[in-house]
């Protein structure tokens, strides 16, 4: 079975949405099965229906029987739906797909193609953004394929994961106003070092008690990136400590004891790696001149996602329009690797290429299990970058990952 991925292009057609609203996270309070029901039966309500389409008790294609992707959570919940429609299949997977329910956002698009002529399907990614309090994922998943008969086979798939509860012996105490962080390489040379006082060690702290456990399932990825943040916090005769550097989880410990590793966010990283990073321009934090940035003209970025080892997988994506922005400007704000870090020699695992041409130049980015991002222009090398959260984030959702 050939699986390709591409960003979805929405083009404005009439499309009837349900309303059901969903409630946004505001807190670290774990949610149940029937949180996770609630959710689920929400999003089928803010699928898009077409007009004419008739509803089926169970899948009318063999290939929609099982949603296109199905996150390996022992408590994901998933409702579904089926319907036909008189119709050509590509048309209703446009007029599916051309506007983002209310309340999600797009994560991609992909098809699947069997060995068999009529054996295909397209499928849309759409996420709940921001997440339903107590809710880990929440997905929509929209998929259209030919029935044989020239009508349109539909399945709409809804999945919602409980967030696993975070008790109040896992955090820090608001009082703690005192830090400390350093960068470390995997054989445990530390990199940088400093100790936050007063309002940073504050918002650090406030930070990490807003981080939410990341289900037990999630946590299957052996990759390692050759470095890692470590924040620590003493308190009433506790040591806690928090390890970055796998799979955007955060490892934490409780006197030496492992506690549920907790999901990375965007805040957190942000203020660890401020209170780490040396001032900019300065000799250990060089500037990027004007001529090793892609100018903002760029708005076609070629991504790719391939296996060095392993089994052979292959993902590709060309972004197009604001999210090609994003990743040009992303890509322009990362600072160059200070000269005299520790550099990582593993090989293997995913990497990560984006392209990006403009009329007089090309650009290669990549990254794979353990480098920083190696750059070239013209295939000739230019100093290797530090993977701001913000590339990674911008990415991995462009990917659809």
């Amino acid at each position: 079975m050939i699986r390709t991925l591409a960003l979805s292009t929405a083009a404005v057609l009439a499309v009837a949405s349900g309303g059901a609203a969903l409630a946004a996270s505001s807190g670290r309070a774990g949610g149940g099965t029937a949180t996770a029901v609630a959710t689920a039966k929400a999003l089928l309500a803010e699928a898009p229906r077409i007009t004419g389409a008739t509803r089926s008790a169970t899948a009318p294609v063999t290939q929609l029987k099982r949603a296109p992707q199905l996150a390996e959570y022992t408590k994901l919940v998933q409702r579904k739906r089926y319907w036909t429609i008189d119709e050509p299949w590509r048309k209703a997977y446009r007029d599916l797909t051309a506007t983002v329910p209310s309340g999600l956002t797009s994560g991609g698009s992909g098809s699947f193609t069997g060995p068999k002529g009529g054996d295909i399907e397209r499928f849309a990614i759409d996420s709940a953004d921001p997440l339903p309090a107590g809710i880990a994922s929440a997905v929509l998943l929209i998929a259209v394929a030919p029935d044989g008969h020239g009508k349109a086979a539909i399945g709409i798939y809804a999945q919602a994961v409980p967030q696993p509860p975070r008790p109040a012996a896992e955090l820090v105490p608001t009082t703690v106003k005192r830090a400390h962080v350093k960068l470390h390489t995997r054989t445990g040379r530390i990199i940088r070092g400093n100790t936050v006082t007063g309002a940073a060690a504050a918002t650090l702290v406030a930070d990490f008690n807003a981080l939410v456990v990341a289900p037990p399932e999630a946590i299957a990825c052996p990759a390692d990136f050759g470095r890692s943040e470590i924040v620590t916090f003493h308190f009433h005769g506790v040591t806690m400590a928090g390890k970055t550097g796998v799979c955007n989880v955060l490892a934490v410990t409780r006197n030496g004891h492992s506690l549920p590793a907790l999901q990375l966010s965007a805040a957190f990283l942000h203020d660890l790696r401020a209170d780490l990073a040396p001032a900019t321009g300065s000799a250990h934090h060089p500037k990027r001149p004007a001529a090793e940035h892609v100018p903002l003209s760029v708005h076609h970025v070629k991504l790719v996602r391939r296996n060095l080892t392993g089994p052979p997988d292959r993902r590709t994506v060309t972004v197009t329009g604001r999210a090609a922005t994003r990743l040009v400007r992303t890509f322009d704000a990362m600072t160059r690797l200070p000269r005299h870090s520790a550099h990582c020699n593993v090989v293997g695992g995913p990497e990560t290429i984006a392209t990006f041409r403009s009329a007089a130049h090309t650009w290669v980015a990549s990254e794979s299990a353990c480098t920083d991002v190696v750059v070239t222009r013209d295939g000739k090398p230019l100093p290797t970058l530090l993977p701001s959260t913000a590339w990674e984030r911008a990415v991995e959702h462009d990917l659809g990952q």
